[in-house]
């Protein structure tokens, strides 16, 4: 392990990635935790180096665990610092001791038939609860406004318990555009909105299961644009039995996301 100062070129660097235009300039991203560097190296994610203070180092073996024996294998480098200088370059209250300094992954180009897109939803542990729960429910593919949260923040990866590693990240720059063209490959487009109403959707979209599905979430105040609205086959709002008006959008998400996963995944399209 090499140990560097924070004055050194490559941890100013590491420590500039906070700011989403440095993220974007660099094709660069981080994170901090074990459990997020396994699940990376799991996933054979794109690692450039681990950074790790040395009372995480010390306290933990590091040398002889089996994340440091990939990390070498590799030939991934791995930086220490003195916690004071670990402390200045996190951005947690109190931070673990390890972070994960990794490129953007590209996937490989494929037809997805279930995805979610994210319609300006500005939150960071919105976005990033929406992504775990997509990728429990078998979505491949999530599509993010401009607008909306990077998906390669911190806080969202952290919120995401690392499906952001598993799933196709892809941002949309025209919105209508790429919704015309889902639907243009026979994609149902489904809506969350208060301005829409509960369907049985068993009854109304099982015959539908072998196409494609999109299920577009919007702004945590706004909700969604009239033009996304327009252009959704179905929109949907959820029952309320008690007398909350409305949902936290990750919360509605959750809970539409799992009925279309039952239809989707059944045989036939019957749910058991």
């Amino acid at each position: 392990m090499r140990v560097l100062s924070r004055k050194n070129q490559i941890i100013k660097t590491y420590a500039s990635l906070k700011r989403k235009k440095k993220r974007e300039e660099t094709g660069l991203f981080r994170f901090e935790g074990e459990t997020l560097l396994e699940e990376a190296l799991k996933f054979e994610l794109p690692i450039e180096a681990v950074v790790v203070s040395d009372t995480w180092y010390k306290k933990n073996n590091f040398n002889n665990g089996e994340s440091y024996k990939l990390l070498k294998h590799r030939d991934i480098p791995v930086y220490g610092l003195i916690e004071k200088d670990y402390r200045s370059l996190s951005g947690l209250m109190s931070p673990e001791g390890v972070m994960v300094i990794a490129r953007h992954q590209s996937m490989p180009e494929k037809k997805h038939l279930f995805l979610v897109v994210l319609e300006d939803v500005q939150d960071p542990g919105n976005v990033g609860t929406i992504i775990r729960t997509a990728d429990a429910a078998g979505v491949t593919q999530i599509v993010y406004t401009s607008k909306t949260a990077d998906p390669y923040n911190e806080k969202v990866i952290r919120a995401s318990m690392g499906s952001v590693f598993h799933l196709h990240l892809q941002q949309t720059e025209n919105l209508e555009e790429f919704l015309c063209g889902k639907k243009k490959d026979g994609a149902l487009v489904f809506a969350a909105s208060l301005q829409g109403k509960p369907y049985d959707m068993q009854q109304e979209i099982h015959r539908f299961r072998n196409k494609p599905w999109v299920l577009v979430v919007g702004n945590e105040s706004q909700g969604l644009t009239s033009s996304t609205e327009a252009l959704s086959d179905y929109l949907y709002k959820i029952s309320m039995y008690g007398y909350a008006e409305s949902l936290n959008v990750s919360v509605a998400t959750g809970i539409i996301l799992f009925e279309l996963a039952k239809i989707k995944n059944s045989d036939e399209g019957k749910v058991s």
